[in-house]
């Protein structure tokens, strides 16, 4: 404790620079819009919670079948049926930029980052997708050129990373030249310990034009974790720690430092969790070593000077997926949309993170932390460090009571988890979140 909080002390006398922006990446499928049952908790909810973030549109593996001028993917195309097997079922299908202008308005979002798709759709649809999202009245500022086309889904069109970029460079040149001071991003693939991935990532780094101001990488830096297997929390911890130092040496090593790098998905990977039952996925879920892992890996991936986009996945879970902040999956009655215990403690970030005005790293160490640093009188900081407890989290004083409502009713179903407890150190709370071998799951 003494040690994070003495990099406290000598904060604002190293550099401080622009923090990135930080929102969701948010498959719009479940998230209820205009007048459909939920719409209306689902602005409360994001606007008290989310309110000043960037939001991604459609989403990500969605938006490579999704038809812009219908606000749905494209139903008539069978790999799209085949592709989204769970979204034919779905009530309702408007999920149009014009309602999801209204929704960014109404929760006073900060922006969008615009994913377009790039396996179905064409260059000239496109740019009248991105020509509408202006006539809205929105801002065109972050554009991706598709999402995860390494993924075997789209091999009969992009076989290689050299395919890709070749295929998508005139969309570059032309997009770019249309809309100049927009900046495009390239997705690499994020399965880094992957030899298919790494030659894929070398044939797209070859071709990638770091020279342009308008070009960015794309990564989507998700943890791994074995759900089968029986680690300990610390096990769990230390996967935590490796997995985001993975990504962050990969972008030291691979890609210019003036380049912006955008990690538009992050959290733990869910592939495999999905498929297993609520007794295995138990120890993990539902914890506070599972609450605070996407606020880790968010202040872990802002230490990289390049990022400047951070879109945690996902802003509304559906019930296949754990990761949702908003669970949308019960929408019988108004009121069955709740915050998920992940959506409490980066609700918490989020409400800190808007009055952040600048931003330090610091060494704990053993490893490189961002502080984030108030800009009113307050004194506020807030970190979290995997070290000893291991997480250590300063918060002003203003958002304490933040925390009382935190490990009771997150999933409406009771805890035994212990309450963090507070100590005042110069007129600033230290929260310490508890740790401990005996994780009792929710």
């Amino acid at each position: 404790m003494l040690r994070v909080w003495c990099c406290l002390v000598f904060l604002c006398l190293g550099h401080c620079r622009k923090l990135p922006l930080l929102g969701y990446n948010t498959n719009v499928t479940p998230i209820p819009l205009g007048n459909e049952p939920g719409s209306t908790s689902m602005v409360n909810l994001t606007a008290a919670n989310f309110k000043g973030l960037t939001f991604r549109y459609p989403g990500g593996t969605v938006a490579e079948y999704w038809d812009w001028t219908t606000g749905w993917y494209n139903v008539s195309n069978p790999a799209a049926a085949k592709r989204y097997p769970w979204l034919p079922s779905a009530k309702y299908h408007n999920k149009s930029i014009l309602l999801w202008a209204d929704f960014m308005k109404k929760i006073s979002a900060r922006g969008s980052v615009w994913d377009l798709s790039v396996v179905w759709n064409n260059l000239q649809s496109a740019m009248q997708m991105l020509k509408e999202v202006q006539r809205v009245g929105l801002a065109v500022q972050h554009v991706e050129l598709g999402n995860e086309l390494y993924d075997g889904h789209y091999k009969h069109i992009y076989p290689s990373g050299t395919t890709y970029m070749e295929t998508i460079l005139p969309w570059f040149d032309t997009l770019a030249k249309e809309f100049p001071g927009v900046t495009f991003g390239f997705p690499f693939d994020q399965h880094l310990l992957d030899p298919k991935a790494t030659t894929w990532n070398n044939e797209m780094l070859k071709l990638l034009p770091t020279n342009s101001s308008q070009a960015a990488a794309v990564l989507h830096p998700y943890v791994f974790p074995d759900f089968q297997s029986k680690e300990s929390p610390q096990q769990v911890t230390k996967l935590l720690i490796n997995g985001t130092n993975l990504f962050i040496d990969w972008v030291k090593t691979n890609l210019p430092p003036h380049m912006p790098v955008w990690f538009t998905e992050y959290n733990w990977n869910t592939l495999r969790f999905e498929k297993h039952t609520p007794r295995e996925q138990g120890w993990i879920y539902g914890t506070w070593l599972w609450a605070l892992s996407p606020v880790y890996m968010s202040l872990k991936y802002m230490t990289l000077p390049q990022v400047s986009i951070l879109l945690v996945h996902d802003l509304g879970g559906r019930n296949i997926s754990p990761l949702g902040s908003i669970r949308v999956e019960s929408l019988k009655h108004e009121n069955d949309m709740y915050l998920s215990l992940q959506g409490h403690t980066l609700g918490l970030l989020a409400r800190f993170y808007t009055s952040a005005v600048v931003g330090e790293t610091v060494n704990t160490g053993s490893e490189l932390v961002q502080v984030l640093q108030l800009g009113d009188t307050s004194g506020g900081f807030f970190i979290v460090s995997l070290e000893e407890c291991p997480f250590n989290v300063t918060l002003p004083r203003h958002v304490k009571s933040q925390m009382s409502g935190w490990a009771q009713g997150a999933f409406r179903k009771p805890t035994t988890l212990p309450e963090p407890r507070k100590v005042d150190v110069d007129s600033n709370w230290v929260i310490v979140f508890p740790y401990s071998l005996n994780w009792v799951p929710f």
